[in-house]
């Protein structure tokens, strides 16, 4: 039979209801408190909310709190996906992709150009700022004054002593390659602890130090003004992205197309995906065209981060070969044919054959057989197959160099120099081009037309589609994509790879310290690898560095 338990057992102890009251009230405490945090959280949500301005940080506009929680819908890798507030204006977008007022593409000459350039390719289109704000291209009257353009050279007095100094270096066909001139250059002072280590925060106060171009066995900035019969020199292909203090040396074939694209889509040009190479805006912020003290600025400041993507040689050079001699513009195959005096497109080893043998002099001199200007790889090479390393002071600077990829990787370590360099929030999630479209370089591509329900690809990273896609997926790489690395073993003999691996014995050098290297390099790692003196040197330089 069960025992029904007394009243007392069924009410508990004093003790145990005392325990269970205090129980109660401790759990309604927290309640109270939960509710008082998230009462607290919404009326600062909805204070976030309400501010619809944007903030200035470094004169880049930046998302405020309002435009963070609407971006919080992207994709992977801060994948932005359009929506009406970013068309309407509510939430941020690049000046770029802003729709304009009207639905036109006009085209006009800057206001701000100087220049007589009446090419029709020189033009800024869809971009009314360009026509007539003479502040155009740049952010502010500082940023203008500092980016001032060279003397006009054709009065210069300067001229002909710039002209000359060209020559004079064009004339050694190669640079000395000492990897680390701004280290070996030093002199250090007081004791030298001998120690085989390297003190690399030491050393770091030594890779934008005492970097002189003009006094350096390298045909110094401003030599593209000379180009005809000698090399355009070494700096015609750094380019500047001064609000963030990026200086990325753009190397023919190794995407500089997309570089010089990206560069004007940060100006603010709506035809960003125009054919950049001739347009006025971009000149602008070439290294080579700004003042000599500018310059000197820019190389020993260390808040520049320098930047460059190398390439396989051997892929380069089949690249640029199918582009120029087999590519899709008729104009340009036939100009490189009657350049270089081919009767029809010459076969790759050809090519390769004209371009092993060696040049005696350089600059060309007036009368040399078409063919002949094709000899040889060096200063007075096409852009298009000189070394890589003859580019932006590599050969001499290279420990000026903070971010150091390839174009294997592009895809990483492209969002990892706008992100070290705070130009992917602003700038390079948001980029944005049409696949379809912009495999057709023209002078004139108008702004994508992006509505809401897009989602912005970004700066060199592939589409969904890609893998369905190979066309779309090698665009990320280069407007020009020939698909060469899939094409080497069609093209390359044995005895092709050789003469070539001796052409660019230097790239090479270069290239297979880096061709393995998933993340991004720092020159002075490079320059200690390449060169023993270089390593001796940054011995020398970080333990004066303890003992001073």
């Amino acid at each position: 039979m069960a025992t029904v338990p007394s009243l007392r057992q069924q009410l508990g102890s004093t003790s145990t209801c005392q325990m269970n009251s205090l129980h109660v009230i401790k759990t309604t405490i927290a309640a109270f408190a939960l509710l008082c945090a998230f009462t607290l959280y919404g009326l600062l949500f909805k204070l976030m909310v309400q501010d619809d301005s944007l903030i200035s940080i470094g004169d880049a506009r930046v998302e405020t709190a309002q435009q963070r929680i609407a971006s919080s819908r992207t994709l992977p890798f801060d994948r932005v996906v359009i929506d009406a507030s970013h068309l309407n204006g509510s939430y941020y977008l690049p000046e770029a992709l802003i729709p304009p007022d009207y639905d036109g593409n006009e085209c006009c000459p800057m206001a701000s150009s100087t220049s007589n350039n009446k090419k029709q390719c020189a033009n800024i289109c869809g971009t009314p700022r360009a026509c007539t704000d003479s502040m155009y291209p740049f952010r502010n009257e500082e940023e203008k004054l500092f980016l001032s353009p060279r003397e006009n050279m054709t009065t210069s007095k300067g001229y002909y002593a710039l002209r000359n100094k060209c020559h004079e270096k064009n004339g050694l066909l190669h640079p000395p390659f000492q990897w680390c001139q701004q280290w070996l250059s030093t002199e250090t002072k007081g004791s030298i602890t001998k120690q085989s280590t390297i003190d690399y925060a030491a050393l770091s106060q030594y890779n934008s130090q005492d970097i002189d171009p003009y006094k350096a066995d390298l045909p110094p900035p401003g030599c593209s003004y000379f180009s005809h019969g000698g090399g355009s020199g070494s700096y015609q292909n750094l380019l500047l992205f001064p609000s963030s203090k990026l200086a990325f040396c753009g190397i023919p074939k190794n995407s500089i197309t997309q570089w010089l694209q990206f560069l004007r889509f940060t100006l603010g040009a709506k035809d960003y995906l125009s054919h950049p190479h001739g347009k006025e805006d971009v000149k602008l912020f070439r290294f080579d065209s700004i003042k000599e003290d500018a310059q000197m600025d820019i190389l020993n400041d260390p808040e520049w981060k320098f930047a460059v993507f190398l390439r396989n040689p051997a892929e380069r050079l089949l690249s640029l070969y199918l582009d120029k001699f087999h590519g899709r513009g008729s104009i340009e195959k036939e100009h490189y044919q009657n350049q270089y005096d081919f009767a029809s497109s010459p076969s790759f080893a050809e090519f390769v054959a004209t371009i092993a043998q060696n040049r005696t002099s350089c600059p060309i001199a007036p009368g040399t057989p078409k063919r002949e200007t094709l000899f040889g790889v060096d200063w007075c090479t096409d852009g298009h197959w000189r070394q890589q390393t003859f580019s932006c002071g590599i050969s001499e600077f290279l420990p000026r160099f903070d971010y150091i990829g390839t174009l294997d990787n592009a895809e990483q370590q492209s969002r990892s120099i706008l992100q070290q360099t705070g130009l992917w929030d602003t700038f390079g999630k948001y980029y944005h081009w049409n696949p379809k479209a912009s495999m057709n370089v023209l002078c004139n591509s108008k702004r994508p037309n992006i509505k809401a329900g897009d989602e912005l690809i970004g700066f060199q990273q592939s589409p969904h589609d890609a893998k369905s896609n190979p066309q779309i997926n090698e665009y990320k790489h280069s407007q020009h994509s020939t698909g060469a690395q899939g094409k080497r073993d069609k093209y390359y003999t044995a005895e092709l790879t050789q003469i070539v691996e001796r052409l660019y014995d230097k790239d090479y050098e270069l290239w297979n310290l880096v061709k393995d290297e998933e993340q991004l390099i720092n020159g002075s790692e490079l320059a200690l690898k390449l060169s023993s003196k270089c390593r001796d040197k940054a011995i020398e330089l970080s333990s004066s560095d303890k003992t001073n």
